[in-house]
Order: C-alpha cells, then sequence, then structure tokens
C-alpha cells in the first residue's frame, strides 16, 4: 500500500473539540479524542462524525512535554477526507486540517516549536 501522506503521523490521545456545518445547514458541535495527529492533519474518534467533505474547524488540546510544562492549544480548519464508522462504539474520521501557528517560545509534542 502506498503512502500518501505529507508528514509524519503521531499517536497520541488528546482531547479535541470540533464543530462543522451539517448538510441541513445547521452548525454542529461535537467532542472527541486524537487517534494520531501531524502538523497536516488529524485523526479523530467521536461519537458524532461529520460528513466527508465537511469543513471543519478544530481545538486541539496537547499535553504538555514534561511535568513543568504547559499544554498547548491548537486551532486549525480543514476539510473530512474519511469517515469510519465501524469504529465500534465511536466512530471516527480523518481530516486535512492546517493549524495556526503557536508561539516559538512552546515546545509541542509534535517536534516544532511552529506548527504550519
Amino acid at each position: 500500500m502506498q503512502e500518501f501522506r505529507k508528514a509524519n503521523r503521531y499517536q497520541l490521545s488528546a482531547p479535541v473539540l470540533f464543530t462543522w456545518q451539517r448538510s441541513d445547514g445547521k452548525f454542529q458541535a461535537s467532542e472527541g479524542v486524537t487517534r494520531d495527529i501531524s502538523m497536516r492533519g488529524i485523526f479523530v474518534l467521536a461519537i458524532e462524525v461529520p460528513e466527508v467533505g465537511a469543513y471543519i474547524e478544530v481545538d486541539a488540546h496537547l499535553p504538555a512535554l514534561s511535568g513543568r510544562g504547559r499544554t498547548v492549544k491548537l486551532h486549525g480548519g480543514g476539510r473530512v477526507l474519511r469517515v469510519e464508522k465501524q469504529l465500534r462504539p465511536v466512530g471516527g474520521f480523518a481530516a486535512e486540517v492546517f493549524f495556526q501557528s503557536e508561539p516559538e517560545s512552546i515546545d509541542t509534542v509534535l517536534g516544532s516549536p511552529k506548527i504550519q
């Protein structure tokens, strides 16, 4: 199987809040947990999942690298690429998300102080 990812993925369980506009035009908010994350995308496990092609806004709260470090909030937007509903009791979705940069003084678990 050929690998098409453009960035390294990191297996990480972190809380995520996300919103999207449903096909009926209403906005929906939900929460989940990351299964993996990269600088260009995310896979989220959640009970409620958006539809393929939906534009989403995501807030991921990454853990601190050390006991004295700060947690890091990443915010980004992008499109849902794939939905997996067979992951019972929850579903999941993969999305291409472009995260906003964080201050250079903050180290993230993704290994780079700037997330682009």
